[in-house]
């Protein structure tokens, strides 16, 4: 039986002169690639998860790279990905494709929402960014956007119309 491998025991891991594959469970892995210059304190980790396409005996064994390791912007926890990965296999299961291809798809489209916000994440945005607003505040502005500005039942925007 193989050792899992926990969050604590993945950041204290340093790089070697060979790749090395951790397993943390549920078939996702943490890679940590060799790295001849460190910059900003990054050390290569990546999360990956390992499946068998198509799913049979006589299916290949791919590699599908779920994000890098770590907390913070661009970044995935163990957590995270193991969750990714479940919801990648069955969405896989459902439509018989590739789990790599559907990954490709959704960062698809969040390219596209990036570029063509809608009116409720350019909302959510607006409210996010004014940090400097009490808790009331917050809650205050929200409830008044969402009952009188994107209520489409009583003449309001519908929150999913484009910004632009």
């Amino acid at each position: 039986m193989k050792k899992i491998y926990k969050d604590l025991e993945i950041r204290k891991k340093k790089p070697t002169d060979k790749r090395q594959v951790l397993p943390v469970g549920d078939a996702v892995f943490v890679v940590i690639e060799p790295i001849k210059n460190v910059i900003n304190n990054y050390v290569g980790k990546s999360l990956i998860g390992r499946c068998k396409f198509p799913p049979s005996r006589s299916g290949k064994s791919i590699d599908v790279r779920l994000g890098k390791y770590g907390i913070g912007e661009g970044r995935i926890t163990i957590k995270e990905a193991k969750e990714k990965f479940s919801e990648v296999r069955k969405a896989s299961k459902a439509q018989g494709l590739d789990p790599r291809i559907i990954l490709k798809n959704e960062e698809k489209k969040e390219v596209i929402n990036a570029y063509n916000p809608t009116l409720k994440s350019a909302v959510e945005g607006w409210i996010k960014s004014n940090s400097h607003w009490s808790k009331t505040t917050k809650v205050d502005y929200h409830r008044r956007i969402y009952n009188q500005i994107m209520n489409p039942d009583k003449g309001g925007f519908d929150p999913e119309t484009p910004v632009k």
